[in-house]
């Protein structure tokens, strides 16, 4: 017992160091202000309207093309140190032995990873908060864009279906929406991990990078290979439109379940990609400082 509360103590010690930090702050501030156009649109809607927006209205700015990439290039930002072999990791790792050390970095992805989608779902509502509705249903407001062309006519950007909400509730979209971003996260953030620890930083970057902007630059694919491409990349997987759907507006998303199950199967693989780098990495340090 008194080795799992050491090793959590060292886990939240990595998080509080990696996630509170100047860079962190940045990057929360850059997606903040992102949020403004979609909110412009609202707040002109709720004027024209005349009632309020329900907090769920998030998921529609969390779920369009432009946030999900933001999101997901953050995301890969926020985690671009690992594996984390500076100065001051390799002091770490030689005194609590690599395996110790590698568990803890992986902890302090997971909790950085809940932590970063806590304060996009937060920054969200803060953005509303003037002009907000609290129910637990998905509300007056969401149908009318849903059901008419009030999202043209205000120019918000409202991609959920009527018969999305029909199917699910909004605090139960929001719950497995927050669920599903903080699994994509942690997801990447072990990606690098374990391929920084396997094959360097830059193969690292470059990898998830890569799978971080693939299902935008679809196009160049071809429309037919949309759903394949959305099945590849964890960035897709924030759109909440995949929920009970294949048909997320215009491209083809898989369910809910394949989802999860791809999202956990990444997660193993990313974790054994980790486990056979902690194996055979000599840990040199890489000449950084922090």
């Amino acid at each position: 017992m008194g080795k799992f509360w050491r090793q959590l103590q060292y886990t939240f010690q990595l998080y509080r160091h990696r996630f509170f930090q100047m860079r962190t702050g940045i990057l929360l501030i850059l997606l903040f202000g992102a949020m403004d156009l979609d909110y412009m649109g609202l707040a002109r809607a709720v004027k024209g309207l005349d009632y309020p927006a329900s907090p769920w209205f998030i998921l529609s700015v969390m779920t369009n093309d432009f946030m999900c990439a933001a999101v997901g290039l953050g995301a890969v930002y926020l985690f671009s140190g690992a594996p984390y072999l500076n100065r001051n990791g390799m002091y770490q790792m030689i005194r609590v032995g690599k395996r110790r050390w590698a568990a803890a970095q992986r902890g302090s992805i997971l909790v950085s990873s809940f932590s970063f989608t806590l304060s996009l779902f937060l920054m969200g509502l803060l953005h509303q908060l003037p002009r907000i509705d609290w129910t637990v249903s998905w509300g007056k407001m969401l149908h009318t864009l849903s059901l008419t062309n009030a999202a043209q006519e205000f120019d918000v950007t409202f991609g959920l279906s009527y018969s999305f909400l029909q199917q699910i509730d909004g605090w139960q979209a929001a719950l497995l929406a927050f669920g599903l971003d903080s699994l994509v996260f942690t997801l990447l953030g072990f990606l690098l991990f374990g391929i920084g620890l396997c094959f360097g930083r830059t193969v690292a970057l470059t990898c998830v990078g890569f799978l971080a902007v693939l299902p935008f630059s679809s196009q160049a694919f071809g429309i037919h290979n949309f759903y394949w491409l959305h099945m590849i990349s964890p960035v897709s997987w924030l759109q909440t439109g995949l929920f009970f759907t294949k048909n997320y507006i215009y491209a083809a998303m898989p369910p809910v379940t394949v989802v999860f199950g791809l999202s956990l199967a990444y997660i193993v693989a990313a974790i054994g990609i980790a486990s056979l780098g902690v194996h055979r990495n000599q840990f040199k340090w890489n000449g950084e400082t922090e």
